[in-house]
């Protein structure tokens, strides 16, 4: 099965949306791009035996119409007008802990499992942020590929099997940015162009308050929240990437209390054609990382765009001695590794 990459790594909302249900598009992308070419690549028709008759062609009839003609469509109700995006912030910041509990913390690191649904393969990722805007996330899914995507607060960077090590530009390092941007949640109004609020109704009947965030460069992406709890349900948008763009949705579930933040466990996937589960399994606040963690890594006698350059593996941060977060979990959940 030939492998392509055609990154689409959906944007974060902030720590809210958990890291990895915004850094994982590389590889998603990869395995993805990768099933994609597998499955558009036509099959061979079957051979007939020499002077057999050509066997005749059954007529399909015309699947009946799914509704009567002229039948008037399922009324909907009239959503209400949607609340002003700055009251919908205000609400998923205080879901969230506040922003003081919020402003307390300067660095976090995360582990989580990955499963492809309906393909068997299932794989890991490890994120760590800090203050600075500086983010590092790894990805790997045994033989198959790894990644990693970086960003020193000033340069964003990426390194896969398909196109290499990168630093990133454009709408690329944009995107890379607003992932990483600490305390996000703190900083919509400063980091998007615009920001615009809108009602809308979950699959499961559930009243959400939407805001949809346009960034300067890139495409915007929309955040729904839950109307009663104000935690966040989904984030849908379009990644950009080297081999063009790819929608997304995630779904955000399970959330637990960690050092005094909501934290989702469980995150549900699309990216482009491949769906993937998430979970946690690791989650603590303010743990030590050196800054060289997040550093562009050597590309060698060239930096610029596209250029295939070897790295080694990514300095892993120090542990943090006695400072791991306490995961309050609901009664009956397994206890984080």
């Amino acid at each position: 099965m030939p492998l392509r990459r055609a990154s689409s790594r959906p944007l974060a909302a902030g720590r809210s949306a958990a890291p990895f249900a915004t850094a994982l598009a590389a590889l998603v992308a990869t395995v993805s791009a990768g099933v994609s070419a597998h499955a558009a690549e036509p099959a061979a028709p079957p051979t007939a035996k020499a002077g057999a008759p050509a066997k005749p062609t059954a007529t399909l009839p015309a699947a009946p119409p799914t509704a009567k003609a002229g039948a008037p469509a399922k009324p909907t109700a009239p959503l209400p007008p949607a609340r002003p995006a700055d009251d919908i912030i205000r609400d998923a910041v205080a879901a969230l802990g506040g922003a003081a509990v919020l402003a307390k913390h300067h660095s976090e690191h995360t582990k989580m499992t990955i499963a492809f649904q309906g393909l068997g393969i299932t794989g890991s990722a490890e994120h760590w942020g800090a203050a600075g805007d500086k983010a590092l996330t790894t990805t790997e899914i045994p033989n198959v590929a790894s990644t990693r995507e970086g960003t020193d607060g000033t340069r964003s960077w990426s390194q896969d099997p398909i196109n290499g090590l990168r630093v990133l530009t454009g709408i690329e390092a944009e995107q890379a940015h607003l992932e990483a941007a600490w305390h996000q949640e703190l900083r919509i109004k400063e980091l998007f162009a615009k920001v615009e609020a809108k009602n809308d109704v979950a699959e499961d009947g559930t009243p959400l308050e939407c805001l949809i965030l346009t960034p300067k460069l890139s495409q915007p992406m929309t955040n729904c929240f839950d109307a009663r709890t104000h935690l966040l349900v989904s984030q849908r948008g379009v990644r950009s990437g080297p081999q063009g763009d790819t929608p997304f949705v995630a779904r955000l579930k399970d959330w637990r209390v960690v050092s005094g933040i909501q934290v989702p466990f469980a995150t549900e996937m699309q990216v482009g054609p491949l769906s993937f589960a998430g979970t946690l399994t690791l989650a603590e606040f303010d743990v030590p990382i050196d800054a060289s963690v997040f550093a562009v890594p050597d590309l060698g006698a060239s930096e610029a765009r596209g250029t295939k350059g070897k790295a080694g593996k990514a300095a892993r941060p120090a542990a943090a001695k006695g400072s791991k977060a306490k995961v309050e979990a609901p009664a009956g959940s397994p206890p984080a590794p």
